[in-house]
């Protein structure tokens, strides 16, 4: 099983668009469109979305300590704006779906 462990702790940012129903992605479109002048792309929206995990996990872990973070993002499964996150532990994998 070579091909699952070389992917393990990898992301799959999967589909984005403005028109998501999710707190937080007309207000992300609309200001990198006033910003850049051009739509979002999907690489920028997931840049977003990162952030906004990072952002949750510090304030549910109450600290930047590594360790906790690091907890943190392995427990956590929760709705973040246009991300919603459930890890899986190492070594395992797991199919879903966006939507």
């Amino acid at each position: 099983m070579r091909s699952v462990r070389s992917a393990e702790g990898t992301v799959e940012g999967g589909f984005w668009d403005r028109s998501l129903p999710y707190p937080g992605v007309p207000e992300f479109a609309d200001a990198f469109e006033a910003k850049y002048k051009r739509p979002a792309s999907p690489d920028a929206a997931h840049g977003w979305m990162a952030v906004k995990i990072w952002e949750q996990a510090i304030a549910q872990a109450g600290t930047l300590d590594q360790q906790k973070l690091n907890e943190v993002l392995h427990t956590a499964s929760s709705k973040l704006s246009a991300a919603s996150t459930n890890s899986t532990p190492p070594g395992k994998t797991r199919r879903r779906s966006s939507f």
